[in-house]
């Protein structure tokens, strides 16, 4: 059975309506508003972010697949979370895609997991960090490190943090939208 990425992401339809109450913005619209949403994760291994930083890649790759959008993995020599999420990703919703690649790209929404050594970007980025009960998002350069984590409690936070971020970008896109003055304040 085919299943659309409308279909496979009725529900979150559903929800977004909530906030995207405009009858002139069609379903379509937010579809493929999701669909378009690139994010990227950049980390280096020798910084290695051990279980915070698998935790991390893992869940915000399956997040972000669930609501269509394109991820972009920058993980030098992380062969096997790359194929773990590779395999995820092409199994939820259509259209949804993973690229394992050199440098983030322009338009990508960049979360920055340890390392502070990324290319100039002409995007949204943030630096992650935490522990094994927290998470935190930041500015790049404003700076924070990962902390030895053996819990992957603080990384699924973070990763469900980066996912928000991604999901709101994706909403203040679509115009005309009252998202866009409920969100100026967070």
């Amino acid at each position: 059975m085919n299943v659309t990425a409308a279909e496979a992401l009725s529900r979150t339809l559903l929800l977004t309506r909530d906030f995207v109450r405009d009858a002139r913005i069609e379903d379509e619209e937010i579809v493929g508003a999701l669909r378009a949403t690139s994010i990227c994760v950049v980390a280096d291994l020798q910084e290695d972010a051990g279980a915070f930083g698998t935790a991390f890649v893992r869940t915000l790759t399956r997040l972000a697949a669930m609501l269509g959008m394109q991820v972009r993995l920058v993980l030098p020599a992380w062969a096997a979370v790359n194929a773990e999420v590779g395999r995820f990703v092409a199994d939820s919703v259509p259209g949804a895609r993973l690229v394992l690649d050199r440098a983030p790209a322009d338009g990508d929404l960049v979360f920055v997991l340890g390392t502070r050594e990324v290319p100039s970007l002409e995007s949204e980025a943030w630096l992650v960090s935490g522990s094994d009960w927290s998470a935190r998002l930041s500015r790049l350069g404003t700076g924070h490190d990962v902390s030895a984590s053996t819990l992957p409690f603080g990384a699924a936070i973070a990763a469900v943090l980066c996912c928000m971020e991604a999901y709101k970008s994706t909403l203040r896109r679509l115009q005309p939208s009252e998202f866009l003055f409920l969100t100026d304040a967070v």
